[in-house]
């Protein structure tokens, strides 16, 4: 029903919150207003199964946000969607700022220092409570980034590329034999 290219993950259904049919759930992307505002979602259970749904109601819980959707009523209902995944097509969403991307259009570009030397190719995004991380795979084999500003230097989308500054330690040197 979607395709991957025109529709972004919003958010990430956690446990259900309460006895109505709430659930817990992880922005991502978007904040809670443009959220509620999104005309056309589609739900993504964890098994695959896709259907069509409305958010009527976002309100924050300390590091969280509580949702309540369109025909969910109980908490059993609640419950089955642990897992799951809203998404929005990409054509509703609001361009990103000058320094934000969607991390579908990061996923897949190219990762370099800032002298040119490639770390590998961005696999995938994880977002931790802290701050993201990038997982980059490259011929030093699996490379964790932190995504902050002493670490990401640029992202020049038209190229393709994330360019990076390599922290100590960031990445496993060859050790020289003595």
């Amino acid at each position: 029903m979607t395709g991957s290219d025109n529709w972004l993950v919003v958010a990430e259904l956690g446990r259900a919150h309460g006895i109505r049919g709430e659930v817990m759930a992880r922005l991502r992307g978007v904040d809670a207003e443009t959220l509620a505002s999104l005309p056309d979602l589609r739900l993504v259970e964890a098994e695959g199964k896709e259907r069509r749904i409305r958010v009527t109601r976002v309100r924050s819980k300390n590091d969280g946000w509580i949702l309540s959707l369109e025909g969910v009523q109980d908490r059993n209902t609640a419950e089955t969607l642990r897992g799951a995944e809203l998404k929005a097509e990409r054509s509703e969403l609001p361009e990103p700022d000058d320094d934000e991307w969607y991390i579908a259009d990061l996923v897949g570009m190219n990762v370099v220092t800032e002298d040119g030397r490639e770390v590998g190719r961005l696999e995938q995004v994880l977002q931790l409570p802290a701050n993201d991380v990038f997982v980059v795979q490259g011929d030093a084999g699996e490379v964790l980034l932190p995504v902050i500003d002493d670490v990401i230097v640029d992202v020049d989308a038209e190229e393709g590329k994330v360019i990076v500054h390599l922290l100590p330690g960031l990445l496993d040197e060859p050790e020289e034999e003595a």
